[in-house]
């Protein structure tokens, strides 16, 4: 028997930016599965995604397997992601960071039900997304976590849609990677599609997009088969779109125009002008100044806030997207020279002649991408929000936004870190961080204001969770 669990969670409580397209990806990921009729029996939820719903579906559909011998287990997820402590959680509609286990389903968790049914082969499709909130937090940590879970399994796939510091992109129809997935299959000429094909599918097709870089771990012999090419499944793929869509008008969308002016003074509408945009960060100055901590902690902190008519330090990773982007943004990247040291090996001609060298140390220098410098004039270049702690036994934290823009996108950043005591009158912010981004239409103004009112959110989120944390037996003895 042959297994499929399908899971797409577009709509999300507690701040959190919906994803609309999530519920599509499991709509049409569901059709594909259906009609490779490979598999016997089909687990999908796209609805009624809160955790206690969801986890009840998830384990009397496994509950109801166990004991009929499995082949292959499918596992596909559409959503926002988290990872923490050493473990991965696929984020339901009610998640709250108080309750992170609670609220969402732990990678550790799944992949137990799914070892209760000793599946020959088990594939796992990710394609998760993130918004405000930091899906990634440590690149390193969650590369050795997803492959040691494949130890859990003799044979396995897995699929990820971006494992680094980096968004999983989509619009309202598709998630990127679920969309290179169905194309994957669309696409290959023979009969008899491996997941070896997808994979090298996939990885061709985000090679020209930077921004994203899919993860794939395999633990099998490359030999096993997703699916054979039947006329229904022809028909089916004929409805998916082709290419990642390169604009905010889509094929579809260009066949309502009569005439290409039409079509051109459409898509000008997402042009800002430069006042437009200067409006737009006026607004974002004036939520932020609007920020508050819960009443909880509110006592016991001081916020500053600074608006800053320069560029935040620690800031490569923007640097490194500019450099990529030049053609796209009104900004550019900066750069240091870096004096370093490499090893020098002996010359191959040497070699040959019979002169023994041995290698050597040399000092070179290369240039380094350090931050980047915006092409404007803004109000201010970035935001910086000083928590700092009544009490010398809490920590304070700053939380830095930043941006980079077009005259019709903007690419908003924000990290939050505490600060480390040096001694009593000296300290330093904790430099092990990673910038939170998230891309917007200019002409999305509503979704940009409700981002930054996120941030806010995920500073109190914060707080009381490294509160709660230092005093955890206290806490439980009330």
């Amino acid at each position: 028997m042959n297994i499929a669990i399908l899971i797409g969670v577009s709509e999300y409580k507690n701040s959190i930016q919906n994803l609309p397209g999530s519920k599509n990806d499991v709509l049409q990921f569901e059709k594909l599965v259906r009609v490779t009729k490979k598999y016997d029996e089909i687990l999908s939820i796209s609805t009624e995604t809160e955790s206690g719903k969801l986890k009840d579906k998830l384990t009397s559909f496994i509950n109801e397997k166990k004991g009929t011998p499995v082949d292959e287990l499918l596992f596909y997820f559409s959503g926002h992601g988290d990872f923490a402590s050493n473990e991965f959680y696929y984020i339901l509609s009610d998640f709250g960071f108080d309750k992170r286990t609670q609220t969402s389903l732990q990678n550790s968790e799944l992949d137990n039900l799914i070892k209760s049914l000793s599946p020959k082969l088990v594939v796992k499709v990710v394609d998760a997304c993130h918004s405000g909130i930091n899906y990634i937090k440590e690149v390193a940590a969650i590369d050795l976590y997803i492959k040691s879970t494949s130890n859990q399994f003799q044979n396995c796939y897995f699929f990820y849609s971006s494992l680094n510091a980096q968004s999983s992109y989509q619009n309202e129809r598709f998630s990127f990677f679920t969309l290179s997935f169905l194309n994957a299959i669309k696409q290959f000429q023979q009969n008899e599609i491996r997941y070896k094909d997808i994979i090298d599918y996939i990885s061709d097709d985000f090679a020209s997009f930077p921004e994203q870089t899919p993860f794939f771990v395999t633990q099998a012999d490359f030999t096993e088969s997703f699916c054979i090419k039947t006329p229904e499944l022809d028909k089916f793929l004929t409805q998916i779109p082709e290419t990642f869509p390169s604009s905010d008008i889509g094929k579809e969308e260009i066949k309502k125009y009569s005439t290409l002016e039409d079509l051109i003074k459409s898509d000008a509408a997402y042009h800002l002008s430069r006042e437009d945009v200067h409006k737009i960060l006026l607004e974002i100055k004036k939520i932020v100044e609007s920020f508050t901590l819960d009443t909880d902690i509110n006592n016991l902190y001081q916020v500053k806030l600074s608006f800053l008519n320069s560029t935040p330090f620690n800031c490569s990773a923007i640097g490194q997207f500019t450099a990529k982007n030049k053609e796209v943004y009104f900004a550019k990247p900066t750069y240091t020279t870096e004096i370093y040291e490499d090893i020098e090996k002996p010359d191959k001609m040497d070699i040959l002649r019979g002169i023994q060298t041995k290698p050597y140390t040399i000092t070179k220098k290369r240039e380094v991408i350090t931050g980047y410098s915006l092409s404007e004039n803004y109000p201010y270049e970035h935001i910086s929000i000083d928590i700092n702690s009544n009490y010398p036994n809490i920590s304070s934290y700053n939380c830095t936004i930043a941006f980079v823009n077009s005259d019709r996108k903007i690419k908003l950043y924000y990290f939050i870190s505490n600060y480390i005591k040096g001694n009593w009158k000296n300290r330093s912010l904790n430099a092990r961080f990673e910038w939170n981004a998230t891309e917007f239409n200019l002409i999305e103004n509503n979704q940009i204001i409700e981002f930054i009112k996120t941030i806010n959110k995920s500073i109190n989120q914060r707080i009381t969770s490294d509160i709660e944390r230092q005093f955890d037996s206290f806490l439980k003895d009330k």
